[in-house]
């Protein structure tokens, strides 16, 4: 049996494949103009990539559709066309609509591109066939769609299909001398939703960012304008109840300033009084009975450069950007050398203090913070392996006494051939605290994880454990529970047809056991999953466990769930999902079984230059024995924008949510707002709206719903490069 284990793990790396020899692009000295136009005049001289082949939902055969890729270098960037074939070209899906709102089942083109080569990130920007963009960042580990890059698109339809091309500048990118990676891949929603990719994928292989192409044959110096400058100018006139306003006005009006430097391996940026508001805001998730907390995403474009090198996480996340809530001031520096990348990041935040506290302690208001982060993240391959260090403090600015918390933290994530990945990391803290009396509260802890993850085409296998101690503490970065021991396993298997009735069938059994810290049992669990997807794109899943259970105020509490959801996506026009759950689970204020439910309902859809989405959800927690309710949370949201020409925009999104508890109030909260604006690129953006809250008021006697909040806003924000 132990000649069997060396001889397979022998064939981990015997399997792996000699990667193709680099492509050569050639050089244009003149750069081709990026412009709706159906012919490609002005390409002459770019290299011709024809070899595509099929990747979703097998990758074996020949593609339902041909692509023809056009590549070469300009004095100033990465210059790629793609001409997409239909041999129905009237069934091609493509509609207006704001950046980064490019809603699915539509035909797109994505270029993944990896500007060092060394496979360890890669921005991924997908145009649909009129040139709408939207970009993210991908790594072996993550994918955030939050990302934002300066890149030109257009796109054109055409009698053969559409026509699409794409300017990357060098002064986007950060880049080392030698060969990027490379990858163009086209979606093509007819029948099951096909995607095929140049250079070949192979599903065998479950690192993603190492089977990109090699291209060489950049300029060695950054070409294009290195500086890039944003003013920003935001308004608002809002009155408040919460503010005790309401009749009287406030006004504000608030000047801003981003700065940024690319050079060819370095990148600085600079923020002052940046404007962090969101054009859209967040949906709250409807959480009524949970041990953990809950975390947004990042969309503020200051920390959307280098979020690959700070953005790691292990059994907690060292550093979470939102974290800083009100920066003064911001400066970041992010680069890449022949060992890997680091970056650094410096801010003072006027809001930072009340996130140095203890016990429920107060940190007064109006006193800052200085933010600090550093890491080094080092290339262990050239198959996405790394190595990275970080460290983090915050120090507080003022007051009695000082406070602080730091942190220092390490991370391997190695590959081991095609098919193993192996993660380990650690963090230690160590914080000094106010609690509201003269001494303050020191604290010192450490969190830790381990993970071994195998997966070939069909069968997948994966272990880990984590353990986070009581006293750990990190002021800039997210923990959603401290004080417990988790350990996990499972193994699944998935299939995948051209040809049958189906497209995907998957499924997998999942082991799992927590204890808190002194050794106390937490939950013991079991679950499995099966998921279908059909030709006709209708897609089945469930997930359930059939008994479980959770340790919760000194008592067991036996527990099981059933999840189901389903979702069609043939038609453009309408793309609806529902969800449905029920489970038996303790109350985690009182410790006592209870019985969860929720429904869900998502509609998506796009009629020509109109998108619109429509959610309904339902949560309720009710007693096991008398069945009478303890809480319940019900949503619904509607989102309606029009795409005008010229990137012009209107957008209407509206919510009300209303909770409901036994013995206490019933309260309503609705959102409400109307804004138009334009956008061209990422960081050039203006809006004007006016939104308003109401809601429920239990200061009034009787208590009653009434206004809260509603204003005008405005914001202008103008990028400009030299």
């Amino acid at each position: 049996m132990r000649g069997w284990f060396w001889v397979g793990l022998a064939s981990l790396f015997l399997n792996a494949q000699a990667p193709p020899p680099p492509l050569v692009l050639p050089r244009l000295t003149k750069a081709p103009v990026i412009n709706r136009a159906s012919s490609l005049a002005g390409w002459e001289g770019a290299l011709r990539v024809t070899e595509f082949g099929p990747w979703y939902p097998e990758d074996k055969g020949k593609p339902v559709v041909d692509t023809v890729a056009y590549l070469a270098w300009g004095p100033d960037g990465l210059y790629v066309a793609v001409e997409a074939h239909n041999p129905q070209p009237a069934t091609i899906r493509a509609f207006p609509g704001r950046r980064d709102n490019l809603s699915g089942n539509q035909d797109t083109v994505t270029l993944d591109l990896d500007a060092t080569g060394k496979g360890q990130a890669a921005v991924s920007l997908s145009c649909n066939a009129l040139g709408v963009q939207s970009d993210a960042l991908v790594t072996p580990n993550s994918w955030s769609d939050s990302y934002d890059l300066l890149w030109t698109s257009a796109g054109v339809r055409t009698v053969y299909g559409y026509l699409v091309k794409f300017r990357i500048p060098f002064t986007s990118l950060r880049r080392v001398p030698g060969a990027w990676g490379l990858r163009i891949s086209r979606y093509h929603p007819g029948g099951r939703g096909y995607r095929v990719a140049w250079p070949q994928q192979n599903q065998n292989n479950s690192c993603d960012l190492c089977q990109l192409a090699k291209i060489t044959g950049a300029p060695d110096t950054n070409g294009g304008a290195p500086f890039l400058v944003i003013p920003t100018f935001t308004a608002h006139r809002a009155e408040s109840v919460a503010e005790g306003t309401m009749g009287r006005a406030e006004q504000a009006f608030r000047p801003g300033l981003d700065l940024r430097y690319s050079g060819q391996a370095l990148t600085l940026d600079g923020t002052y009084r940046p404007d962090f508001s969101a054009v859209e805001a967040d949906i709250d998730p409807l959480i009524i009975n949970s041990r953990f907390k809950y975390q947004f995403p990042e969309k503020r474009p200051f920390f959307q450069e280098g979020l690959e090198i700070f953005n790691v996480r292990g059994a907690q996340q060292q550093i979470a950007s939102r974290s800083i809530l009100d920066p003064e001031y911001g400066i970041k520096a992010t680069g890449r050398t022949s060992w890997g990348s680091w970056g650094t990041l410096l801010a003072q935040d006027k809001a930072g203090g009340a996130s140095l506290a203890s016990d429920g302690a107060l940190v007064p208001d109006g006193l800052k913070t200085r933010d600090l982060a550093l890491a080094a993240h080092v290339d262990t391959d050239a198959k996405g392996s790394s190595l990275t260090f970080m460290g983090t403090d915050a120090l507080l600015l003022g007051g009695a006494g000082s406070a602080f918390a730091r942190s220092a933290g390490a991370y391997l994530d190695q590959r081991f051939g095609e098919h193993v990945k192996v993660a380990l990391n650690r963090v230690e803290s160590s914080s000094l605290l106010p609690t509201g009396d003269p001494q303050p509260a020191r604290a010192q802890g450490s969190a830790t994880r381990w993970g071994v993850d195998w997966g070939n085409r069909i069968w997948w296998a994966g272990a880990g454990g984590s353990a986070t101690s009581p006293d750990l503490v990190l002021a800039n970065g997210f923990v959603d529970l401290t004080g417990y021991k988790t350990q996990w396993g499972g193994v699944g298997a998935n299939l995948r047809s051209a040809e049958k009735w189906w497209s995907y069938v998957g499924g997998g059994l999942n082991l799992g056991r927590s204890d808190w810290w002194n050794g106390d049992p937490m939950s013991r669990d079991i679950s499995a999953y099966a998921s279908l997807s059909t030709r006709n794109q209708l897609r089945f899943f469930t997930s359930f466990s059939p008994h479980s259970r959770e340790w919760v105020l000194g008592q067991w509490v036996d527990t099981n769930f059933v999840y189901l959801n389903s979702s069609f996506n043939r038609f453009a026009w309408l793309r609806p999902s529902v969800s449905q759950s029920f489970a038996r689970t303790p109350d985690y204020a009182t410790g006592l079984p209870a019985r969860s439910g929720s429904r869900n309902v998502n509609l998506n859809g796009n009629v020509g230059a109109t998108s619109y989405s429509v959610q309904w959800g339902l949560n309720q927690l009710r007693d096991v024995d008398s069945a009478a309710l303890l809480r319940r949370a019900q949503r619904l949201y509607a989102k309606l924008e029009y795409a005008f020409p010229l990137s012009l925009y209107l957008h209407l999104q509206a919510q009300s949510t209303r909770y409901e508890a036994a013995g206490a109030e019933i309260t309503h909260s609705r959102f409400l707002q109307v804004l138009t604006g334009w956008q061209p690129n990422a960081f050039t953006q203006v809006y004007l709206g006016y939104s308003q809250k109401r809601g429920t008021d239990l200061d009034l006697s009787p208590v009653a719903e009434r206004l809260l909040e509603k204003g005008l806003f405005a914001k202008a924000a103008y990028a400009v490069h030299f």
